[in-house]
């Protein structure tokens, strides 16, 4: 199973915007790690320089600003090392899917790769997973807090995130709440 989590220049605009003015990603981390133990088996975790500014606000949400990605690659330089990292997973997991796997999307969009990518056929959002639980989406912090009973600073970077997110994807786990995929996640 792999774990995702995108940090970007700003938030997803409808589709009939063009692409080029699709936000763009910054930082991205990918965890592959099983139950029951749920430990980190492989991490992938790299800045990804965009074409364009990391505006203000970005920045100081999540601290990378445009002095720390000057020197990292861009997407489509690290393209082929994420599609090795995919390559032959099942089961895909984000806090957010929706707006990670459509970051991923853009991205590949914009350099023509979105049909040589190995999409895991399992997608899971922990976000849809543990709505009924309060009756509302409960962010990362939120769900730490239910999962683990600690208080957990906000970290707004992508593998701090995907770390977070596999405790509190053991605790779902253990708690029965990723049962409809049980078998997929076993076989993943």
């Amino acid at each position: 199973m792999l774990l995702i989590d995108t940090e970007t220049t700003g938030l997803l605009k409808p589709e009939a915007v063009g692409l080029m003015q699709q936000p763009y990603i910054t930082e991205l981390c990918i965890i592959q790690s099983h139950p029951p133990r749920w430990k980190v088996e492989q991490c992938w975790t790299h800045l990804i320089k965009p074409p364009i500014e990391i505006p203000a606000a970005i920045t100081k949400s999540t601290g990378i600003n445009n002095e720390m990605v000057s020197k990292s690659k861009n997407f489509n330089a690290r393209v082929d090392e994420i599609i090795s990292f995919f390559f032959g997973q099942r089961v895909l997991l984000a806090h957010n899917l929706s707006f990670d796997v459509g970051m991923l999307h853009t991205e590949l969009a914009r350099i023509n790769a979105v049909t040589r990518f190995p999409w895991p056929p399992i997608q899971i959002c922990s976000v849809e997973a543990t709505y009924h639980l309060q009756g509302f989406r409960l962010n990362l912090t939120k769900l730490h807090h239910l999962a683990t009973n600690k208080d957990r600073k906000e970290s707004h970077r992508a593998e701090g995130d995907v770390l977070t997110l596999l405790e509190c994807v053991a605790w779902m786990w253990k708690n029965g709440l990723l049962d409809k995929w049980g078998k997929q996640i076993l076989n993943s």
